[in-house]
């Protein structure tokens, strides 16, 4: 067996090229070919979330612009959608939520005393 090309395109990428992107282009294999390509490429679509720009063809992949292969998967059932790995950000922090221009609070410099439910006086 020959080791892929360290620039090889991955094997979720190979998936979901041919079982998403190529597989629903129907109609001319070349023409289906060169689109999925271009959206890899170009990172657009699907193939962005799961390819690297430039990546080499597999093997199956090459194939595909020849009409000799079809979805590795469509022996199998599973025709689920790929895992995308989550990408979000650490949740922030309390400190990090706060912006320059948010007023800090400070405890105010008088007494202040309540005589009656409508007034309320200050004292020094």
């Amino acid at each position: 067996m020959v080791s892929p090309s360290p620039n090889s395109c991955s094997a979720l990428c190979e998936e979901e090229f041919l079982c998403r992107c190529h597989q629903n282009h129907q109609g001319d294999a070349q023409v289906a070919y060169d689109h999925c390509r271009s959206e890899l490429d170009e990172q657009r679509g699907p193939l962005a979330n799961v390819c690297t720009s430039g990546c080499q063809d597999t093997s199956l992949m090459a194939a595909a612009a020849k009409g000799d292969v079809v979805c590795p998967l469509a022996a199998s059932d599973d025709l689920s959608p790929p895992v995308v790995p989550d990408f979000a950000p650490p949740p922030e922090t309390f400190e990090e939520t706060l912006s320059p221009s948010t007023p800090s609070f400070s405890p105010p410099s008088q007494a202040v005393q309540e005589v009656s439910s409508n007034t309320v006086y200050c004292f020094p």
